[in-house]
């Protein structure tokens, strides 16, 4: 599983830190490196028997690494790194609102969320 999470980890990175995300700024780098972090070591956390481990992740991570610093609303899970200004914004703001039609069949509908527009 660790090894699992760092080779995760290493593809994060290899996508992410690419000139035109990381510029040539390390507080950038540092940036992008957290957040893939946080994707690599938390995503696969889940509700289970009534314990949210991705909100206890959430905490952790937020009270355990200072240097560069989440939002303090929501979960880090509710955050992406805005290529264009190198901080954090909600997924929020990037995904569309949905029109559905009650004609079209719900198979044929795909609902924008944060995992599906990014």
């Amino acid at each position: 599983l660790d090894f699992n999470m760092v080779q995760t980890l290493c593809f994060f990175l290899e996508g992410l830190l690419v000139e035109e995300n990381v510029g040539r700024t390390a507080e950038r780098f540092e940036t992008f490196f957290v957040y893939a972090a946080v994707w690599a070591f938390g995503s696969a956390m889940s509700v289970t028997s009534g314990v949210d481990y991705r909100k206890r992740f959430s905490i952790w991570w937020k009270e355990t690494w200072k240097t560069i610093k989440f939002p303090h609303r929501g979960e880090v899970f509710d955050y992406h790194v805005d290529p264009k200004k190198g901080e954090f914004a909600a997924w929020a703001e990037i995904v569309p609102e949905i029109t559905y039609s009650s004609t079209t069949p719900m198979s044929a509908v795909t609902v924008p969320t944060g995992e599906t527009v990014a």
